[in-house]
């Protein structure tokens, strides 16, 4: 895609390794009656430790379908192996849940290293592609209100618009959601895609639900503390 993600890392993750990240979440313990420790093996931690090498700036971990934004330590980037097990290991229910399938199956899963970039909070936003029609965006962080989307509202409808036109076209998957953040470039913001997550119930649906399947096609973010729904044309 012209669109090229942020640079990663992909490492596999053993079935074993799969047990080790979730039992550090007492939920899943107590789903499994698991209740000892496990190390992860030295086999990922070695490849944990030669991925970083490839990010001198640091780096952002992750799985297929969540990271670890919940932990406080995700405020700064991961450079050694140390920072990256701090993150890991932390109970998360997010990360157990989206391990709960592979630890059933005895299957292994997909950990990432993405490069760290600096995203300004109000900048990120979740697009929804359902048979390669864009059926709903968001602004990701929902809990907040950012002044700087309701200032530049045009001209980030603008970039995302110009974004979707090309992704629902060149994207090798016709149903997806796709993560995507802005920068200004001389004087014009440009969307970036961080990264594409399967477009399944457990994924955030940001200002929109899955329940009330409520995907109108438009651009959502809060205004005055309300679910404002604009129009993806000015």
């Amino acid at each position: 895609m012209k669109q090229a993600s942020v640079p990663h890392e992909e490492i596999p993750i053993s079935p074993d390794d799969v047990l080790a990240l979730a039992a550090n979440t007492p939920e899943f313990c107590e789903k499994f009656e698991m209740f000892n420790h496990f190390d992860l093996s030295q086999d990922f931690l070695d490849e944990v430790t030669a991925g970083l090498e490839k990010f001198p700036s640091g780096a952002f971990p992750r799985l297929d379908y969540c990271s670890w934004k919940e932990s406080c330590l995700l405020n700064s980037p991961a450079r050694t192996l140390r920072d990256v097990e701090a993150i890991i290991l932390q109970p998360n229910q997010r990360i157990a849940s989206a391990l709960m399938e592979p630890a059933i199956h005895n299957q292994g899963a997909n950990f990432y290293l993405r490069e760290w970039v600096d995203m300004p909070r109000w900048s990120e936003f979740r697009i929804f592609m359902r048979k390669r029609k864009i059926i709903g965006i968001s602004q990701y962080y929902t809990t907040e209100q950012f002044p700087q989307i309701q200032q530049s509202l045009d001209d980030i409808r603008q970039a995302l618009i110009e974004f979707c036109l090309s992704f629902y076209k060149e994207s090798h998957l016709e149903t997806v959601i796709a993560d995507v953040f802005l920068t200004d470039k001389d004087e014009k913001l440009q969307t970036h895609l961080i990264e594409l997550n399967p477009f399944l119930k457990r994924a955030d649906p940001c200002l929109y639900s899955w329940e009330k399947s409520d995907f109108d096609g438009k651009f959502r973010f809060i205004k005055n503390e309300r679910v404002v729904a604009a129009p993806m044309a000015s």
